[in-house]
Parts: C-alpha cells; structure tokens; sequence
C-alpha cells in the first residue's frame, strides 16, 4: 500500500508514491519489483550524502537514488559494478 517511507541518514523522512514508483519502473526497468532494496537504500545505503543514497543490492547492481527535501526524486539508476 502506498505511500511508502523510509528514513534517511540525515533524518529525514523520503515519501515514495505510487505514481512516482511506477514512473520509476517505466524508466528504469531494472529495478522493477525491487521495491524493497530502494527503501533499504534510503534508510541503509552503503554511501549517502544530504540528497544521494547508494546501495549494492546485488552482486552486479548498484542503486543511486537521488531525493529533494522528503520526495524520492527522479532518478533512480542501476549500473553494473566495476
């Protein structure tokens, strides 16, 4: 059920909506049905700064999420793992 949530490192509380989620998905086919590691790369990345999260969610995928203030913002990115 949306909207979901995560918190981020800084403290902040990122809103993942369903229309966004599925514009994600239309725009980045390889995170589909990957819901669950996106919010885990928000509240556990592996890198962050105040708008940038980063997690290997597998051994060949890294995911860079970029959010402004509490909304997950408009790229979402999985790139093969040097």
């Amino acid at each position: 059920m949306f909207p979901k949530t995560a918190i981020a490192v800084s403290g902040k509380r990122i809103r993942l909506t369903e229309e966004r989620w599925n514009h994600i998905e239309e725009r980045h086919p390889e995170v589909a049905g990957k819901l669950p590691e996106i919010l885990t790369t928000i509240a556990e990345p592996d890198m962050s700064s105040s708008a940038l999260a980063e997690r290997h969610i597998s051994d060949s995928t890294c995911a860079r999420l970029i959010y402004n203030n509490s909304w997950l913002g408009r790229r979402v990115s999985c790139d093969k793992k040097i």
